[in-house]
């Protein structure tokens, strides 16, 4: 169902919104899964997703895998394989901001117009310093320092941290249910952008990890030469 097509607000250029249903994802559950995809290049394609992803500082340690989910939404998509949204299909159901793409991408008003129909939603942005403010009743500020989080709460940010194996929960952060207790995003509902501080150990392939802590270690030295 497509629910969104108009100029990126990172960018300016075209994209789409798509609602997905019957989702297999084991970690969130069967919840609508949103797809934020560049209208006119496939995924796959080099610099696709400077308007859906803007300058995500971890785009190298993305769980997401461009050549599966994302890529055959976006064929489907360019076959006509979608509808208009019906938004009576959205009541009784938790969405997803962003299985693929950042919520911000999209202007924040068509996403409170859907939450108003949905039961509950989850999403998060690592648009957090630039974008509209009112994503802070929406989504989790994403971030992947003990520095940048206390940022994001300064600036009134619910935040979802990603930590290494080494690192500790603050104080005020929850570990993520999926880690701590096995649950799914359905299960959960914590990170609709005004619950709680949530954290989560890394994972992934192996590559994917390693590539997170570089990007840890290159903000650390960023921060330290003054550059965050």
């Amino acid at each position: 169902m497509i629910f969104y097509e108009g100029p990126s607000q990172l960018d300016g250029s075209d994209i789409v919104g798509i609602i997905t249903t019957n989702s297999r994802n084991i970690k969130t559950g069967p919840v609508l899964q949103s797809w934020i995809l560049n209208a006119t290049k496939p995924p796959t394609e080099e610099n696709s997703d400077l308007g859906i992803c803007g300058d995500c500082p971890i785009k190298s340690a993305c769980y997401v895998t461009k050549f599966q989910a994302p890529l055959n939404v976006y064929k489907t998509y360019k076959k006509g394989g979608y509808k208009q949204l019906n938004k009576r299909r959205l009541r009784n159901q938790i969405l997803r901001l962003g299985a693929y793409g950042d919520p911000a991408a999209i202007p924040v008003s068509v996403w409170k117009d859907l939450t108003k129909y949905t039961v509950e939603h989850v999403g998060y942005t690592h648009q957090w310093k630039t974008c509209d403010p009112e994503f802070k009743t929406l989504c989790q500020a994403s971030t992947e320092s003990i520095a940048l989080t206390k940022e994001a709460h300064k600036l009134g940010w619910k935040t979802f941290r990603i930590k290494d194996q080494t690192e500790e929960i603050q104080k005020n952060e929850v570990l993520c249910l999926s880690e701590s207790k096995g649950y799914t995003c359905q299960q959960c509902g914590l990170c609709n952008g005004t619950k709680a501080n949530i954290t989560i150990t890394v994972h992934g392939a192996k590559y994917k990890v390693n590539n997170f802590k570089l990007t840890q270690t290159k903000n650390t030295i960023g921060a330290t030469n003054g550059d965050n």
